[in-house]
């Protein structure tokens, strides 16, 4: 019996050890398998901080925007990066690609997502505020909530605001606020902003003041303005697409600096912790949250909320005209969650380009065409 197990183990290690050489074959080459291409770009000075050991995977952007994985990039000086690619791959294959190095934060990810997904996302998003502030105002409008939450509430944020106000933790943010809003970021967003808002603006005023009959006395005898058009200029303005691409671009960008989640946490942080230690608080959120006459809204905002965040992961995640998940997209998301800062390198074809916006990443290449040749250790 233990002549057996003693021969089953050295099977099972003899068996490992081949599928590892197997593995080592695929991606370097071997004795009957030629190198495969190697190109070297020049390497940022943010690559010497990404996780990996100085070993980053390579993938290949098919049309549909789905990717495959197709070799591994190494870094063997301080400005040089070598993408190697796998042994089986052929320069021919990859001809009119460009090499594209992407650090794993929000801002990358969210750039690698489709603009046909980002798209749909703004739509999505579009209809869940809808969804939710039609719930949200069913429950402000409830005279249990106006006559029994309202004033409480009021008087709770209101406290909470005026101590956190001269919190001392909070006197960092105002010396960083300016610097977290490039201005090449804000005069593009100014571009887009303006050409919207000022002919919705000057709409909304000019239908305020020319009121119909029904409403003439009341502007002339109590000096009431409609505030009807101004709404219905705000909702025009977040329906349309050129804003909602400039507003998502932006956050992309903040979402991507370390430093906006470090306020944002911090900030948070400060009024939660000053809100929740009020005594009144607790008693008055659960007795808000279970009272029966707000069951209906309150379940179908948690429904609405968790079927957006659900599709949102699904179309950042997938790819493809099946919308499968997309081992590019699960790599930068795994780093992205634990806060660590890697790299992927991602070759893309100058016709699919125009799919997606990662042009700010590029890597310029320091040699000619992809060539074959192993890189020396």
């Amino acid at each position: 019996m233990q002549v057996g197990d003693r021969a089953g183990g050295v099977m099972s290690a003899a068996l490992i050890g081949l599928m590892l050489l197997c593995g080592v074959v695929a991606v370097r080459g071997g004795p009957l398998q030629p190198p495969g291409p190697v190109l070297t770009v020049t390497a940022p000075t943010w690559l010497a901080k990404a996780a990996g050991n100085s070993t980053f995977p390579v993938f290949l952007m098919r049309p549909d925007g789905s990717t495959v994985q197709v070799g591994r990039a190494v870094q063997h000086s301080p400005d040089a990066l070598d993408v190697i690619l796998f042994p089986d791959l052929t320069p021919r294959a990859l001809e009119g690609t460009s090499v594209f190095l992407l650090p794993t934060d929000p801002r990358a990810l969210w750039a690698t997502v489709p603009r046909v997904s980002k798209g749909e996302i703004a739509v999505r998003a579009q209809t869940l505020v809808r969804r939710v502030q039609a719930q949200v105002m069913a429950i402000l409008g409830h005279p249990a909530f106006a006559e029994e939450y309202k004033p409480a509430l009021k008087s709770l944020v209101g406290e909470t605001a005026e101590i956190i106000r001269t919190d001392p933790r909070l006197e960092l943010i105002d010396g960083v606020v300016n610097d977290l809003l490039r201005q090449d970021d804000v005069d593009a967003l100014g571009e887009v902003l303006m050409p919207v808002l000022l002919p919705e603006l000057r709409r909304a005023v000019l239908e305020a003041l020319t009121p119909h009959w029904n409403t003439l006395g009341s502007l002339v005898t109590s000096g009431r303005i409609d505030p009807g058009p101004f709404r219905d200029a705000a909702a025009r303005m977040v329906a349309n697409p050129t804003l909602q691409r400039a507003l998502l671009d932006l956050a992309g960008g903040l979402a991507g600096n370390e430093r906006v989640w470090r306020i944002s946490a911090l900030t948070a942080d400060v009024f939660a912790d000053a809100l929740t230690r009020n005594p009144r608080f607790q008693p008055l959120i659960s007795s808000l949250v279970n009272d029966p006459r707000f069951a209906r809204e309150l379940r179908r905002i948690e429904m609405d909320t968790t079927a957006f965040a659900t599709g949102v992961f699904d179309l950042v995640v997938g790819r493809g005209a099946r919308t499968e998940t997309d081992p590019l997209a699960i790599q930068m998301l795994r780093y992205v969650l634990i806060n660590r800062l890697g790299a992927v390198v991602v070759l893309v074809h100058e016709q699919d380009l125009y799919k997606i916006d990662i042009d700010r990443y590029r890597a310029p290449p320091r040699q000619g065409p992809l060539g074959t040749g192993r890189i020396a250790p």
